[in-house]
């Protein structure tokens, strides 16, 4: 079964990254897989675009343990490779000495619709509806910032009642 599924994009003049799915869609049509790692670094570069990045700040961005930063050259070498298709430079990383690294800002930041395959789940005798229970559905709604705050507001209400009642 195929399932459409949003992802983030930035989108560049040659190429389009998807961090979600740690790829570059170049404007022929094809393909290039990152690894985790590139992909943390691309998407941190490119959250901040414009801005330059120490590689200090960038470590701590990518690795969840102390890494050294000879590692994230490492990186850098390697998505710089996956960056040049068919002689094109998709997204050029700039290297400032002694400050850190940039991207320029993409065109666009959009969502992108991408096919996700999932197994096709087998069941034994698919369920008919119940039409005895008359049923309606209501979508879920999520919690808007006022709900958090009467959730917070109760909370204190209710410690302040519990230690000065005790």
């Amino acid at each position: 079964m195929v399932t459409k599924v949003l992802t983030r994009c930035y989108r560049f003049d040659a190429v389009d990254f998807e961090p979600d799915l740690s790829q570059l869609t170049w404007n022929d049509g094809s393909k290039t897989k990152l690894t985790t790692e590139e992909s943390r670094l691309l998407e941190s570069l490119c959250y901040s675009a414009g801005e330059v990045i120490s590689s200090s700040t960038l470590s701590q961005k990518i690795f969840c343990h102390t890494e050294t930063t000879s590692n994230l050259h490492t990186i850098l070498l390697s998505l710089n490779r996956k960056l040049h298709h068919n002689n094109i430079i998709g997204i050029q990383i700039e290297t400032l000495p002694d400050y850190g690294y940039r991207v320029p800002i993409p065109v666009q930041t959009c969502q992108t619709s991408s096919s996700k395959m999932e197994p096709e789940k087998k069941d034994p005798l698919p369920q008919l509806p119940d039409k005895s229970k008359n049923t309606t559905h209501f979508p879920i709604e999520t919690p808007s910032v006022l709900h958090y705050l009467l959730a917070i507001a109760t909370l204190a209400v209710a410690t302040f009642l519990f230690i000065y009642f005790g």
